[in-house]
């Protein structure tokens, strides 16, 4: 009897440059509002209960969906626009070390710590962007790349 599909599959392991060179992305359901002290407020639709919605139909309740208000300071709001998808973590730490007089150490620590939050939240998703694999030797070469 063969008992191997009972093993786990192993798990691919992340690397510490693995995880600099991701990049985040904000939600796109996410409305962001700028202003003009620097801060982001942030505007995250949600989903109530059926029960609570039916309540509040009949209540006569908005029919707008409702929305979490999240309130950025300016140090957040500064990691948010940073959340464009082409930054990666790597330029964050470096921009936020800058910016704030941090140590690299100390910006990477809290850089982490505020993405995670965010991503728990569903608010942004961090992907790892892994560098393709060299060419193998067995692989064909392609069209113009045969020699005669």
């Amino acid at each position: 009897m063969n008992w191997r599909f009972w093993k786990k599959a192993p798990e691919e392991t992340l690397t510490r440059e693995d995880s600099l060179g991701a990049v985040v992305h904000a939600n796109q359901r996410l409305r962001a509002a700028h202003k003009e002290d620097g801060t982001v407020t942030l505007y995250a639709p949600f989903r109530a209960s059926p029960m609570v919605e039916r309540l509040s139909r009949w209540l006569g309740g908005p029919d707008e969906p409702p929305e979490a208000k999240i309130e950025l300071d300016e140090v957040g709001s500064f990691v948010w626009t940073m959340c464009d998808g082409r930054t990666t973590v790597r330029e964050m730490i470096a921009r936020l070390a800058e910016k704030y007089k941090l140590g690299r150490k100390e910006a990477s620590s809290s850089l982490t710590v505020f993405l995670r939050s965010l991503a728990q939240r569903n608010l942004v998703a961090v992907v790892i962007r892994k560098p393709e694999k060299a060419r193998g030797a067995t692989e064909a070469p392609a069209e113009g790349d045969r020699t005669k």
